[in-house]
């Protein structure tokens, strides 16, 4: 299964396996593929599961990496009640997350779009066989907002059942006396804080080193319910930051996961740094490295039209 780069994570490979899934749904037989591991959240976010997985030594084409994919499986007999077709047009509208209820759904939706990212799994490991508890990290989010109202959370949510499917966070450094605190003074219980704090310390220091002082927004989260993710709400939320970066004149900051560089290329952030965590130095697997990687955007022209993904 193949996208054109330029038209990847708009929904195209979500369209183009649910045609087969349908296939398989009328047959009643399970799907077998082959994932590469940059396509692995979008098979399991529509129910594939791994089963085994196969690893390719490259040295001897000279490179020093160790390339996994996996093998996955879509099951059967199917589930009883099986999610809903994706290939609908959600009508999606944004507003600014107001109230506690929101926070909790926007903590939720965080806990559901990072449950497969290896380095979060092992900052805040949880028992996934338990409901997780949004309230706690809710609140360090309403905090926040208090002590610092250029802290601004935006949802996108589904026009029809008003349900929010995805949020961002964006900070305004416009204040060089008032800057705020990036990561929790209390961390949730349960939290790895050891990892916590070297990998966020770092995150901070390398943000600090490129911006200073100077004015600019930081896109801190963005995260999308798996259900709906390729379906253009990430960019809808990027948009409400970078049009005001734009209109202000400011440059924008993110760190950001493997999975999400396409997305904020396309948006005009270009790569400044890079923090890679040895995922065996704290309990995951050996001689894995996780990267995160650092991008700053600088801002657009005000009379330049911006066509956005």
């Amino acid at each position: 299964m193949v996208t054109d780069p330029a038209h990847q994570r708009r929904g195209a490979g979500s369209l183009l396996l649910e045609w087969g899934m349908k296939q398989a749904h009328e047959l009643n037989l399970p799907i077998f593929l082959t994932a590469t591991p940059a396509a692995i959240h979008l098979y399991r976010k529509h129910g594939f599961q791994v089963v085994d997985e196969i690893a390719v030594d490259l040295s001897t084409a000279r490179l020093t990496e160790r390339r996994v994919n996996v093998c996955m499986v879509y099951p059967v007999p199917f589930p009883e009640s099986p999610p809903k077709p994706l290939s609908k047009s959600w009508n999606i509208e944004l507003a600014p997350v107001v109230d506690e209820a929101d926070f909790i759904r926007f903590a939720v939706i965080e806990d559901a779009a990072f449950e497969i990212d290896p380095l979060m799994e092992l900052a805040y490991p949880t028992d996934r066989s338990q409901p997780a508890d949004p309230q706690h990290r809710a609140n360090q989010h309403m905090d926040l907002v208090r002590t610092y109202p250029c802290a601004k959370f935006v949802k996108a949510y589904d026009t029809e059942s008003g349900e929010m499917v995805g949020g961002a966070k964006w900070i305004f450094f416009d204040d060089p006396d008032r800057r705020p605190d990036l990561w929790p003074k209390e961390w949730s219980p349960g939290t790895n804080v050891p990892l916590c704090e070297f990998f966020f310390g770092a995150l901070e220091r390398k943000q600090n080193e490129h911006m200073g002082e100077k004015k600019y927004l930081l896109m801190g989260i963005l995260v999308t319910m798996p259900e709906y993710q390729g379906r253009g709400i990430g960019s809808k939320l990027l948009s409400w930051g970078l049009d005001q970066a734009d209109e202000l004149g400011y440059e924008c900051w993110i760190n950001a996961t493997q999975a999400g560089l396409s997305l904020y290329k396309r948006h005009g952030w270009m790569e400044v740094g890079q923090i890679d965590v040895d995922l065996g130095d704290w309990g995951g697997e050996k001689g894995k490295l996780d990267r995160t990687v650092c991008l700053v955007r600088r801002p657009r022209p005000k009379d330049k039209e911006r066509k956005m993904a």
